[in-house]
């Protein structure tokens, strides 16, 4: 055998064992749960984030008393609570001087930036307080660590959900108020594309209710204003906003758990169809808001779609996070997170109401 052959041969033989190992060791990492259900009765994969911290909670426990006090889990034993902790944000408190802040972030994972100020009056659009999030059954930031993945969506497309309490006789003194107390959350399920990028937000904006509310009930009780939107926090939404960017505003006014669902599906023509649903404990349909994005940004870049063309479902990989961006009720509660495919249909029956 020639000195040349020799060489080419070495050269061939360690690709090989290189792509064996690789090929091993891709095979060796764990799939990503088509299925996910987080009711929190065993442990849980909902991570605390910038000035939000989770804690777990026996049904009926009395531990909480400034946002429904001893209620329930929406089911099972076991649910949640989320903290708000806004001492975590920049220049206040444990968290001392700015220099200890680089960039100007804060918070649990450095992901609070600038003041967090819960139930500011409405016209303060200038803090958000950073929450919780889950990847829907992954790890923190994916297999990797380095938050590039999610979990594929195949077939007909996937749901989303989760239940969050609303306590009504919490909303009383904001709407009193006349505007000068205002306590929002944005609960977000957004997308990865089929290329792993970015694709978008969609956001049910929540805020307790002022009597300047298109949907207001008559006298003087709590409620809720929520609105559907592709943008959240203060700065970027607003339940209160007259004119929806997706109308229209639905008020809530009985207290109670209520489900949360996105539904990611193709449409008859084969884009993507996002349909945003909260439903009561009686299974009734209370609000919902059907959206039809566009292809805009990394999407044209990367020749998925075309701009302000509707967004091929085929343009659709993965979903990402379940988020809460803006999280300003102390104790707000939660239970059941879910994510499946819509190929696995459960067929629940919900009624309009």
């Amino acid at each position: 055998m020639t000195k040349k052959l020799k060489v080419l041969t070495a050269i061939v033989t360690i690709i090989a064992m290189f792509w064996t190992v690789t090929k091993a060791r891709a095979q060796d990492l764990p799939k990503a749960p088509a299925t996910f259900n987080d009711s929190f009765e065993t442990g849980y994969l909902f991570f605390d984030d910038g000035v939000g911290v989770l804690h777990v909670r026996q049904s009926g426990s009395t531990a909480e008393t400034d946002y429904a006090k001893g209620i329930s889990a929406s089911d099972g034993h076991f649910y949640a609570r989320l903290l708000v902790q806004p001492w975590l944000q920049d220049d206040v408190g444990p968290g001392g001087p700015a220099s200890i802040c680089p960039g100007g972030h804060c918070g649990i994972n450095n992901d609070q930036s600038g003041r967090c100020n819960p139930g500011n009056p409405e016209a303060d659009n200038g803090f958000s307080c950073d929450g919780p999030f889950t990847e829907w059954g992954l790890p923190y930031g994916g297999f990797d660590g380095n938050f590039d993945t999610g979990i594929p969506i195949k077939g007909n497309g996937s749901t989303t959900s989760i239940d969050i309490y609303l306590d009504t006789a919490f909303a009383v003194p904001a709407r009193s108020s006349l505007g000068l107390t205002d306590y929002r959350f944005d609960w977000d399920s957004d997308l990865l594309d089929s290329h792993g990028m970015f694709l978008q937000d969609y956001i049910f904006n929540v805020a307790t209710g002022q009597s300047s509310d298109a949907c207001a009930p008559a006298g003087n009780g709590g409620f809720y204003a929520i609105e559907a939107a592709t943008n959240s926090q203060r700065g970027g939404a607003n339940a209160h906003n007259p004119t929806p960017p997706n109308p229209p505003q639905v008020c809530i006014s009985k207290s109670g758990w209520y489900t949360f669902r996105h539904v990611f599906r193709p449409d008859h023509s084969n884009n993507l169809e996002v349909d945003m649903t909260i439903v009561d404990s009686n299974h009734h349909i209370v609000a919902n808001w059907t959206l039809h994005p566009t292809c805009m940004g990394t999407q044209v870049s990367e020749g998925l779609c075309t701009s302000g063309k509707p967004l091929p479902f085929s343009a659709v990989g993965y979903n990402y996070l379940g988020w809460f961006p803006d999280q300003e009720i102390n104790d707000l509660a939660i239970d059941n997170v879910y994510r499946k495919p819509n190929d696995e249909d459960e067929g629940e029956r919900e009624d309009k109401h």
